[in-house]
C-alpha cells in the first residue's frame, strides 16, 4: 500500500470545470499464482485505489462528489496512471544518482 495525491481538473455537473485534489491509497495487484505441492494456486488480484479524501476547489467534497470519485472508472484510471508516473520518476531519479556515483 502506498499513499498518493492526484491533482486534476474535472467537470462534475457538465458545465463547470473544478480543481480536484484526491488523496488515496494504492494497492498493487498480484498476478495469478499456479498450483504447488501444498496449494491449489491463488487467483490474480487486481490493483485497487481507496479514496481517503477529496477537495473540490480547495473545500471538502460533499458526499455525492466523494462517492463519484470512488466509483468513476476514468478517475480510477487517472489515479493508477498517477502512481505509474510517480514510480517512473522515482526510477529515473535513482538511475541519475547511480550515474553520478560512477
Amino acid at each position: 500500500m502506498s499513499r498518493h495525491t492526484l491533482e486534476t481538473t474535472w467537470c462534475f455537473d457538465g458545465s463547470e470545470d473544478v480543481d480536484v485534489v484526491i488523496v488515496y491509497h494504492f494497492y498493487k495487484g498480484q498476478p495469478e499464482r499456479g498450483p504447488s505441492y501444498d496449494c491449489g494456486g491463488e487467483p490474480a488480484e487486481p490493483a485497487d485505489c481507496e479514496v481517503l479524501s477529496v477537495l473540490v476547489n480547495g473545500e471538502k467534497a460533499d458526499d455525492a462528489q466523494f462517492d463519484w470519485c470512488q466509483t468513476n472508472d476514468r478517475i480510477w484510471q487517472k489515479m493508477v496512471d498517477n502512481v505509474q508516473d510517480n514510480m517512473d520518476r522515482a526510477a529515473d531519479y535513482a538511475a541519475e544518482k547511480r550515474m553520478e556515483r560512477e
